[in-house]
């Protein structure tokens, strides 16, 4: 006889933890008095936390992942509940996530390595882009394989476990521009000492799918670009193991060939040719 594990917290609260996760990992200790309001209002995101350079389209993410949260009990007692179980720890006011906190969420967040299953995320779910952080924050994820990945993104993606990204030259037959805005971007992101990510471009003619390969080979086909995630129904899908092989080998040729984008300060990039 089998019986069903059920996550300790409710979603509620792992939101909660989730939300402080991703501001702490920003160097960004949300107030308790922040964290009551968010989640007992339809207001997207604190004004601490939306004065926080995420850069304009990731901070549009963050609004999505943890707008229309709504406590199912009183926000009162959320934080000292949180901060009593040994989750988050409280001083001055602002919260920060403990290692049990952090394992919590991990484990809410975890991602099966099984060809079965599939992650749908439907058109206009306002939680496309929560299940996404959800489902690229597993630790064994490693490359996003995107040729249509945008500068915009970058954001995002750093608050996962993507540590590669592969893009073409060629995105939307404007790809100097694109590329050209991933400079800026990792050359933002170096300056303020955040997070980093490889980038790498390729001129292969045959890259349109998109991709995630885990660092144990384990690839997923993404239905359509990061950027189009919500817009239209998709779905995040396990490959069998021989397909996982062939395109992993295929992807990682293509990385190790490709052009690295290398982290740019404006003045350090050249005039585009019109």
């Amino acid at each position: 006889m089998s019986s069903e594990v059920v996550s300790p917290l409710r979603d509620d609260l792992i939101r909660i933890l989730s939300f402080v996760q991703i501001a702490n990992d920003h160097q960004c200790c949300p107030q308790v008095a922040d964290i009551e309001y968010i989640f007992s209002h339809r207001e997207p995101i604190a004004t601490r936390l939306r004065d926080f350079d995420f850069g304009p389209r990731s901070r549009e993410l963050m609004d999505v992942v943890f707008s229309s949260s709504h406590l199912s009990s009183s926000t009162d007692s959320a934080t000292d509940y949180l901060s009593g179980a040994g989750l988050i720890e409280i001083e001055d006011g602002k919260i920060q996530i403990t290692s049990f906190g952090r394992a919590l969420v991990e484990d809410a967040n975890h991602v099966e390595d099984d060809s079965d299953v599939a992650v749908t995320f439907k058109k206009d779910d306002p939680y496309a882009y929560q299940k996404l952080w959800q489902t690229l924050s597993a630790p064994n994820m490693l490359y996003l394989i995107d040729p249509y990945f945008k500068a915009d993104y970058l954001g995002f993606i750093i608050t996962t476990s993507i540590q590669r990204i592969l893009v073409a030259n060629s995105v939307h037959g404007n790809g100097r521009k694109e590329l050209i805005s991933l400079e800026l971007a990792l050359g933002g992101l170096e300056a303020q000492g955040r997070d980093m990510v490889e980038v790498r471009s390729t001129d292969a003619a045959n890259l349109h799918d998109r991709y995630v390969i885990g660092k144990d080979g384990a690839t997923y086909m993404i239905g359509r670009s990061i950027n189009g995630i919500g817009r239209s129904t998709t779905i995040f899908l396990p490959l069998p193991l021989l397909a996982s092989k062939a395109i992993k080998d295929e992807m990682e040729q293509l990385w190790n060939q490709g052009r690295p984008v290398c982290p740019k300060k404006p003045t350090e990039i050249e005039t585009l040719d019109e």
